[in-house]
Parts: structure tokens; C-alpha cells; sequence
């Protein structure tokens, strides 16, 4: 009986690194679908008008993003943490991100469900058809037009377990983007809105 309590403390003893790993690191793949409103989408200028003017315009993307969560302050059941995400919807229109944020977590007792919240900021990218005239610094018509922004987003989402290691997740978003695009004499001071639904699955370590 003793041997065997033994064995059982040594085994113990070799899986706990890895139980508590499984406590604290999670990897995630999604679907990104991102609205963006209030983005510009090139300058024109008006007939008889001595200035550009700016055109804007609000679109859908839908691509792949991905991630790693760390989950480092256990407080009962509740998980304080570290995030680091990147997106990439591809094509025009089109988006990519990459932010970095902090997530709370909660795990209720005896239900499979982790429902969070988290604050993230960081770059994005945007991607429009070009409808600019003639203009230094922009390019022609049809082609496309680069924004880069400061951005910040807000998630909220619930992990779902479907198998020991597995969770599904369901969780959307919402925040702003400030332009930072810099093409000389054309003002792109505008701010960007958006918002995004991202399901996908969790694997925890």
C-alpha cells in the first residue's frame, strides 16, 4: 500500500508542471469578421472646388486571426491575464491587426463555460479601392488605398468546453482606430469605428 501511495505522489509529482500549465496558457485560432465605418477611401477634387476633399466609406471583411492568451493571476475562480493577437482579413477591401491586451476570466463551479472580458490595443491596417483624382502623394484611381491606425477594441466572449483540452469560443468587439497615415498635404485625421464578431476554437496547455 505504501509502494503504491508512493508511486502515485511521484506520478503526481511529474504531471504537476503540466496540470498547471493547462491552468495557464491558451492558444487560439478564430474567423475575423470586421465592420469598419468611416474609412477613408481616397481625396477627389470637386469641379470648381480649389481643395480636395476626402472620401470616406464603410465596409466588411471576413479572414483568420489568432493567438496567445496567459492566464498568470489566479484570484478563485477568476483568471487575470495577458493577450497577444494578430488578424488578417486579405484582399480590398481588407484589414490586419495586431494588439496586445489584459483579460479577466471567470470560471464558474460545476458549468463548462468561461465567459471573459478583455482590453486590447494596438496597429491595424486598412485596405480600400482607391477613388482618388490626381493628387501628389496618392495613388491613381482603382488601385489601393492604405490606411494605418492606432487602434484600441474592447472583446467580450464566452469559452465553451467540448473536449478535455478543447474549448469552443464565441466572442465580438467593438473600438476605434486612429488614422496615423501620412501622405502629405491630404488631411487623414479621421478616426475609424469598428466592430467585430470572431468565433474559433481554444487549446489549452
Amino acid at each position: 500500500m505504501l509502494r503504491r501511495f508512493l508511486a502515485l505522489l511521484s506520478l503526481a509529482f511529474l504531471l504537476a508542471p503540466f496540470s498547471a500549465r493547462a491552468q495557464v496558457v491558451s492558444l487560439y485560432l478564430q474567423s475575423t469578421n470586421v465592420h469598419l465605418s468611416n474609412v477613408q477611401t481616397g481625396v477627389i477634387y470637386p469641379a470648381g472646388s480649389t481643395s480636395y476633399v476626402n472620401q470616406f466609406t464603410s465596409n466588411f471583411t471576413s479572414g483568420v486571426g489568432g493567438g496567445l492568451t496567459l492566464n498568470v493571476i489566479p484570484v478563485g475562480p477568476v483568471r487575470f491575464g495577458f493577450d497577444l493577437r494578430g488578424s488578417t482579413n486579405r484582399g480590398t477591401p481588407g484589414v490586419d491587426t495586431g494588439m496586445f491586451g489584459v483579460r479577466v476570466a471567470f470560471k464558474p463551479p460545476l458549468v463548462p463555460i468561461k465567459p471573459y472580458l478583455q482590453a486590447s490595443g494596438g496597429y491595424m491596417q486598412s485596405r480600400t479601392t482607391n477613388v482618388s483624382t490626381s493628387v501628389s502623394g496618392v495613388a491613381s484611381a482603382s488601385s489601393t488605398f492604405t490606411n494605418r491606425y492606432a487602434t484600441y477594441e474592447f472583446f467580450g466572449g464566452v469559452d465553451i468546453s467540448i473536449l478535455p483540452l478543447l474549448d469552443l469560443r464565441l466572442e465580438a468587439g467593438g473600438g476605434q482606430g486612429i488614422n496615423v497615415t501620412d501622405i502629405g498635404n491630404v488631411n487623414v485625421s479621421n478616426n475609424v469605428t469598428l466592430f467585430s464578431v470572431n468565433p474559433g476554437l481554444v487549446l489549452r496547455f
